[in-house]
């Protein structure tokens, strides 16, 4: 499954797991500013708008194809549909500060399985359930995988034209028996 950033140019502004005076008495997402334009960090299906309370104002409920549960919260503006299909490039909304904000940002949680808001006294260790999802996205982040990077590009050409590689992009990992066949054809071309 391929996540991304929700926002280009993000900032922290309110880390997850923060003590504080929220319900629960912590802080169960996590708090960007950037850009305005919201996406979703995974594909899936809206499952719900304006569904989970005041305090998050306008916010967006995204079911991804995992399993997991997204919240996008205090948006400006919504631009999906419940039972939308969303994809990477789908714009969700638009970063506001409606609900319990005190300034313009995006409030974004992740839940494993389904929405649920924790118990007052809980903590991130007790509500497992609630993933931090910039260390889930950064664990699962998305690349540009169609082509080898600008860096490379020198050494994958030059692999290509001396019989290293026959040129075609292997799938998203190599297994331990493609590497080892790998690096069999070099050792064999040093020889």
């Amino acid at each position: 499954m391929k996540y991304q950033y929700p926002i280009k140019n993000h900032k922290v502004s309110c880390e997850f797991g923060k003590v504080g005076s929220w319900q629960c008495g912590w802080h169960i997402g996590v708090d960007l500013v950037g850009d305005r334009e919201i996406f979703p960090i995974a594909q899936g299906v809206v499952e719900s708008i304006n569904s989970k309370g005041k305090s998050y104002g306008n916010h967006v409920v995204i079911k991804h194809d995992d399993g997991m549960v997204s919240l996008y919260a205090h948006l400006s503006e919504v631009k999906v549909k419940v039972g939308q299909k969303v994809y990477l490039d789908t714009l969700i909304g638009l970063m506001g500060d409606t609900g319990n904000a005190t300034g313009v940002h995006l409030h974004l949680e992740l839940h494993n399985g389904a929405y649920k808001y924790p118990a007052k006294g809980s903590n991130p260790y007790t509500a497992t359930w609630i993933i931090n999802p910039l260390e889930w996205i950064e664990d699962h982040i998305v690349t540009d995988e169609s082509e080898p990077s600008e860096w490379t590009k020198v050494d994958w050409d030059w692999c290509k034209e001396n019989g290293y590689l026959d040129g075609t992009r292997p799938h998203d990992a190599l297994t331990r028996e493609e590497m080892a066949a790998v690096i069999r054809r070099i050792v064999e071309k040093l020889n």
